[in-house]
């Protein structure tokens, strides 16, 4: 007996791990509507088919797969057979799966009004399109279905069932063509059931440092004097190295505390020391790319023969652009303005930086 037991066992420890072997990785990339549907909405689709994936036994790829996949298209939607390709390479799948909801009007029912007082006319259904392309070929084919939202991960699986096929569609036969349409109970619709939105993807990201709203980080500049007083001797240029901290309000998107602190380690020996602020504009929030101005103001510390603090305002232009939500690197173009001393300094130059997010 201990002998069958212990062959049933290892027969089913092999079977599992032979499945999961064989098994095709799916990328499924976020829902879309040319109807205006609601985020809710498309991110339940899109549940849907992730559960109909895993329930056909395929692998699913990571958050950072996923990311991968989406960067890997200039607008971040995979629509050509060329970007399905780029993407589901990227996130390592042997398939990708794309949706596109529709909100169905069924007439099989009486009308009814709602609490509110309005008339609905019909159940609220939805028709569902899966557009899946095999990474290896770039074959795009597609299937669309009215899904019961009571079954729509069994109904879903069942189309995923015909497209995730090394032959594809060819020869299939479509079980639910003749189907009649489900039937379901006059619902009104009530947003107190929709509950909080929960983003499955950290790919949707919108806004400049969120949910991480503190920074540190280091840098390098490039700098040269424009202006200078008549009597300095030596190079103009200089090379600094610092760091720089920063802190997003919430309470104002886009706005940022900066403050940083440099030394010039070629050229000119000084020290920066500034703090001020910065407004990020969205340019691929998806991807993370923001620009905009910065100003800070503080103290120009010359080290060298001169030995003078002058008062400094420095003004910037950034671009940054973060490849995950704790990474951030980003190019500035500088202009500073440091007065007193001897005379009055205008420099010009280029920042680059990375920072961590926390």
């Amino acid at each position: 007996m201990g002998s069958r037991v212990l062959a049933g066992l290892s027969f089913f420890v092999a079977f599992t791990a032979a499945r999961a072997a064989f098994a095709d990785k799916v990328v499924v990339f976020p829902f879309a509507s040319a109807k205006g549907l609601s985020k809710p909405e498309l991110e339940e689709a899109r549940k849907w088919t992730l559960e109909a994936t895993m329930a056909r036994g395929h692998v699913l790829p990571s958050d950072a797969e996923i990311l991968a996949g989406l960067a890997a298209v200039r607008d971040g939607a995979p629509d050509t057979s060329e970007e399905y390709v780029a993407a589901g390479r990227a996130a390592g799948s042997q398939w990708t799966v794309s949706g596109r909801l529709e909100r169905v009007n069924r007439r099989d029912t009486l009308p009814a009004r709602g609490p509110d007082g309005h008339v609905d006319e019909g159940v609220n259904a939805y028709r569902v399109e899966l557009e899946v392309a095999q990474v290896a070929t770039g074959r795009i084919e597609s299937l669309a279905r009215d899904i019961d939202e009571d079954q729509a991960p069994v109904q879903v699986a069942e189309m995923l069932a015909l497209l995730l096929r090394p032959e594809g569609l060819r020869n299939a036969t479509i079980p639910w063509e003749n189907m009649a349409p489900p039937k379901r109970k006059v619902k009104p619709p009530d947003v107190s059931e929709l509950g909080p939105v929960v983003p499955v993807l950290p790919a949707a990201t919108s806004a400049y440092a969120e949910s991480h709203t503190a920074a540190v980080g280091l840098s390098l500049g490039f700098s040269t004097a424009l202006v200078r007083p008549s009597e300095a001797r030596g190079s103009s240029n200089a090379i600094a190295v610092g760091a720089a901290f920063a802190y997003a309000l919430e309470a104002l998107a886009g706005v940022e505390l900066r403050g940083v602190f440099t030394s010039q380690v070629s050229g000119p020996r000084a020290i920066e020391l500034s703090a001020g602020a910065r407004y990020a504009i969205p340019v691929a929030p998806r991807q993370r790319v923001f620009v905009g101005p910065e100003v800070l103001a503080g103290a120009h510390v010359a080290l060298g023969a001169e030995k003078t603090a002058r008062f400094l305002t420095h003004g910037a232009a950034f671009a940054s652009w973060g490849p995950s939500e704790r990474l951030q690197f980003e190019v500035a173009v500088d202009v500073a303005a440091a007065f007193g001393g001897s005379g009055t300094l205008i420099l010009g130059g280029s920042t680059a930086r990375a920072l961590v997010r926390f």
